[in-house]
C-alpha cells in the first residue's frame, strides 16, 4: 500500500490515508470475499421475507371469481354457480343474482348439451363399425369373385344388411339431434341476454377491483419504500465517504450499497410493473405477433440493449481501472516512466524515451518530488 502523512488540527489524530487499490493489491482476501457473499444472501433473504410479509398489512382486495371470468370467455350455459366464490364487488352489481335468475336456463341448456353429446358419441361409434363391416365386406366380395373360400365367417349378404342397420341407427341417433338442436336454438336469445348482463355487470365490478388493487399496491409500494429508501441512502452515503478516503472497508459499503439498491429496484420495478408496464407490454407484444417486421426490429433494440447495459458495465469498470492517474501510479511504482513505460534505471529529472519530467524541486522544501504526486515524500506539502 502507498501511505502519506498529513498534518492534522489538534483536536484531530494523527491519521493515515490509502491513496488508492489497485487490481493487484488483492485488498479483501478470498475468506473476506467469501463472507461478504455470504452476508449478501443473507441480507437478500431476510429482507425479501420482510417485504413480503409487508404485503399483508394493508388489506388485500379478493379478485372477482372464476365464474365471472368464465362467463366472459364461455357460453353462459357452461357456468356453474356451485362452487363460486363470489367477492364483494361481484356481489355489489348483483352478479350472483344473475346467476340465479338464468338458473333454469342454465340447467336445461347444461342438460340438453349432455344428450347431444352422449348421442354424438354414440354416432361416432356407429361410424367405426360401419367402416369395420364395411371393409370386411368388400374383401367378402373379392374372395367371392376370386373363387376363394371365405376367412371372414359371414357372406357378402350378411354383412350388407349389418351394413344397412348400422346405418339405420346411426340415422335414428341423427333424427334424435335435431329436436335438441332447436330446442337449444331456441334458448340462443336467452343466453345472449344474459351473458351481455353479466358481462356489464362483471365490467363494472372489475373497474372496482383494479381501482382498490392500483391503492393496496400504492400502499404497498409506499410501506416498503419506508424500509428500503432510508437504508440505501444512509449505506450510499457510507459508501461515498469510504470511498472518498480510499478506505479498506470501502468493500463492505459496497456491498450494502448493492443488496439495498437492489431492493430499492425490486420495489421500483413491481410498483411501475402493476401500474402500467404490464399493459405496455401486453400491447408490445400483440405488435410483436400481428408484425413481423416490428418483431424483428424489437429483437435487434433488445439486442442493442443488452450491448449498451452490459458493454456499458464493462466500459465503466475498465474506465475506472484504467484511469490515466491511477496508470501513472502503477507505472511508478512499477519504477517505470508514468508516461512511457520506460525503466527508472536509466532515468533521471526527466524520461530520456519521451522526454516527460518527471522529478521537480518542492515548492516547500529544496527535495525532489515526483510530479504526478500530489504530495511531497519528504515535508509532505501538497502540489499546488
Amino acid at each position: 500500500m502507498i501511505f502519506t502523512k498529513k498534518p492534522q488540527d489538534s483536536n484531530t489524530s494523527l491519521s493515515q490515508k490509502v491513496i488508492g487499490f489497485e487490481p493487484e493489491d488483492k485488498p479483501t482476501p478470498t475468506a473476506g470475499k467469501l463472507l461478504l457473499f455470504i452476508m449478501a444472501v443473507l441480507l437478500i433473504f431476510l429482507g425479501v421475507q420482510g417485504l413480503r410479509d409487508i404485503e399483508n398489512i394493508p388489506t388485500k382486495p379478493t379478485p372477482l371469481s372464476y365464474c365471472a371470468d368464465s362467463g366472459l370467455n364461455t357460453t353462459f350455459s357452461n357456468l356453474s354457480t356451485n362452487n363460486c366464490q363470489f367477492s364483494k364487488y361481484e356481489v355489489k352489481y348483483k352478479i350472483p343474482e344473475i346467476y340465479k335468475k338464468y338458473e333454469s336456463t342454465i340447467i336445461e341448456i347444461s342438460n340438453l348439451n349432455k344428450q347431444k353429446s352422449n348421442l354424438n358419441s354414440q354416432i361416432y361409434q356407429l361410424d367405426s363399425q360401419i367402416s369395420t363391416v364395411q371393409r370386411e365386406y368388400d374383401l367378402s366380395l373379392q374372395e367371392n369373385i376370386a373363387n376363394e373360400d371365405t376367412r371372414i365367417g359371414q357372406t357378402p349378404e350378411q354383412l350388407r344388411q349389418r351394413v344397412q342397420s348400422l346405418q339405420n341407427q346411426k340415422q335414428t341417433l341423427q333424427a334424435s339431434i335435431t329436436p335438441i338442436n332447436a330446442e337449444l336454438n331456441k334458448l340462443e336469445p336467452i343466453t345472449i341476454t344474459a351473458n351481455k348482463e353479466l358481462e356489464a355487470a362483471v365490467k363494472k365490478a372489475r373497474s372496482d377491483y383494479n381501482h382498490d388493487k392500483a391503492i393496496y399496491n400504492f400502499k404497498v409500494f409506499l410501506i416498503q419504500s419506508i424500509f428500503v429508501f432510508p437504508l440505501f441512502f444512509i449505506f450510499l452515503k457510507i459508501y461515498m465517504r469510504f470511498k472518498s478516503n480510499d478506505s479498506p472497508h470501502t468493500v463492505i459499503a459496497t456491498t450494502l450499497v448493492g443488496v439495498s439498491g437492489l431492493f430499492v429496484l425490486g420495489i421500483t420495478i413491481s410498483y411501475l410493473w402493476s401500474t402500467f408496464l404490464q399493459d405496455i407490454l401486453k400491447e408490445i407484444f400483440t405488435l410483436i405477433a400481428d408484425l413481423p417486421l416490428f418483431r424483428t426490429v424489437f429483437y435487434y433494440f433488445a439486442m442493442l440493449c443488452i450491448i449498451v447495459i452490459f458493454g456499458g458495465a464493462v466500459y465503466h469498470l475498465q474506465k475506472k481501472i484504467f484511469d490515466p492517474t491511477r496508470v501513472q501510479l502503477r507505472r511508478l511504482r512499477s519504477k517505470k516512466c508514468p508516461y512511457c513505460e520506460f525503466p527508472f534505471g536509466f532515468t533521471k529529472d526527466f524520461c530520456p524515451s519521451c522526454g516527460k519530467q518527471l522529478m521537480e524541486k518542492c515548492s516547500k522544501c529544496p527535495k525532489q518530488r515526483y510530479t504526478i504526486m500530489k504530495h511531497c515524500p519528504n515535508c509532505g506539502s501538497e502540489q499546488s
